[in-house]
């Protein structure tokens, strides 16, 4: 497989070696933060196989299942006692719709952009995300619309 990388002459395909695909594997969260906050992915090899590998239609379905598991979780009766860190459940029924509807443009057939899908993993994994924490000061409705918006792979 091989990944779009921006040199000094240009754009270049570029095959990513074993050991920048395993500093994608390992180095997941620091990456998906940088896509998420609007780096080009083809600054960088590794960063291009991360992009890579949230864009498949596997990671895709997975996030898709993940958002619905939250919403099931969601309107599930809350467990009297836990060990697992519950999201905001309010938030969470309240922005059902908004939230089905990303599952649903996961799972669809478009092409979308890294860095809205990378968005989209911090705010499941995330424990400061509007999701988990009202620290964030970002409601989940206003969170979900830049996802989309970040999703489009023309709007950038």
């Amino acid at each position: 497989m091989v990944v779009v990388v921006q040199d000094a002459t240009g754009y270049v395909l570029v095959r990513p070696s074993l050991g920048q695909r395993l500093l994608a594997r390992l180095s997941a969260p620091t990456l998906d933060r940088a896509l998420a906050a609007g780096t080009p992915p083809e600054r960088d090899p590794v960063l291009a196989w991360r992009a890579h590998q949230l864009v498949r239609p596997a990671t895709r379905r997975g996030l898709a299942r993940g958002l619905r598991r939250l919403l099931q979780a969601a309107s599930d009766p809350q467990p009297w006692m836990t060990p697992q860190v519950l999201p905001r459940r309010a938030e969470i029924r309240r922005s059902q719709r908004e939230l089905r509807d990303l599952a649903e443009a996961l799972t669809g057939p478009c092409p979308l952009a890294a860095q809205g899908i990378a968005m989209t993993v911090l705010m499941l994994s995330d424990p400061g995300s509007p999701i988990h924490s009202r620290v964030s000061g970002i409601d989940i409705v206003d969170a979900v619309d830049r996802i989309r918006t970040a999703l489009d792979p023309l709007a950038a």
